[in-house]
């Protein structure tokens, strides 16, 4: 099936009415009808089955060539290579076994973690139907299937070691600036709002935020909940998406009952009753209650 548009594009386009101009262009440059002597071969292979035989033996030399020096830029393009070269292994069309395509495509796998490229961007969906305008070749062999379930772990790891990276990125914001730490968990136009459906809140651990919570002004301290907290998880905005996050409140729930009575009559005791304890056991009821629509 051939795409110009990539199913990701798309995707980003209706969930935020947003859409890539650069990657726009350049998913319909690579696209099959956009095809020229400047297109990678690794592309131009996915179409053996209209090439000449000398075509056909100079390109997938030359992509077999770029596959086994580990030259894989992304793992879209990983994965496109090894679909293509295990389809044409398993015609007989090229000498590579199913066994080396595989253990090739696991040191691009390397590769590309050591490159700290093998991660997912923010809505992403992979893999998608298709990219580089292109479905992927190979996809019902079972060899493509494992190949597939290696890759995915690996993004996965990638992506818990990015998030205690972050985890600590961000409480050294929260430190810094409550304002630009909020701004990042908000909804509106701001540049820094990366996370106002995503959740991260959950990667914190807990002690150390509340440390760096209590050592807030209360006016930080009230802006934080009161509309932070208050506005990330009103009904019907983002918490089918937030999910995860629930047990995180809970769990801080708990942990500010317990040090409020640090501050037994003073007015930062006030505002935690009056103000953050309340605000953040409303959050957890919302939380839960779009829990049992989306579950059942």
């Amino acid at each position: 099936m051939l795409h110009p548009i990539d199913h990701n594009l798309w995707a980003g386009f209706f969930n935020n009415g947003l859409i890539d101009k650069v990657e726009l262009k350049k998913s319909i440059e690579s696209s099959y009808y956009f095809e020229n002597e400047k297109t990678p071969d690794w592309i131009k292979l996915w179409s053996f089955i209209d090439m000449d035989d000398y075509e056909f033996e100079k390109i997938s030399k030359n992509t077999i060539q770029y596959f086994n020096n580990e030259k894989v830029q992304n793992k879209e393009e990983l994965l496109h290579i090894f679909g293509t070269l295990l389809t044409l292994s398993n015609e007989k069309l090229i000498s590579l076994t199913t066994q080396e395509i595989f253990d090739i495509g696991r040191k691009n796998i390397e590769k590309l973690r050591r490159q700290e490229t093998l991660k997912l961007y923010k809505n992403e969906e992979f893999p998608s139907i298709h990219s580089y305008g292109r479905a992927y070749n190979g996809r019902d062999f079972l060899e493509y299937k494992d190949f597939l379930e290696l890759l995915l772990h690996e993004i996965t790891l990638t992506k818990k070691a990015n998030e205690l990276n972050l985890a600590k990125e961000l409480l050294n914001l929260l430190a810094k600036s409550e304002a630009k730490f909020s701004e990042k968990l908000a909804f509106d136009n701001l540049s820094g709002s990366l996370y106002y459906d995503e959740p991260i809140l959950h990667t914190l651990p807990i002690d150390e935020f509340v440390d760096i919570l209590l050592n807030l002004s209360n006016k930080e301290k009230r802006h934080l909940f009161c509309v932070t907290i208050k506005h990330r998880y009103k009904p019907n905005h983002f918490n089918s998406k937030l999910q995860d996050e629930l047990l995180w409140l809970e769990e801080l729930l708990v942990k500010l009952n317990f040090v409020k009575h640090r501050y037994t009559g003073k007015l930062t005791e006030y505002i935690f009753e009056r103000s953050i304890l309340p605000i953040l056991t409303v959050s957890i009821e919302q939380l839960k209650a779009e829990s049992s629509i989306t579950y059942g």
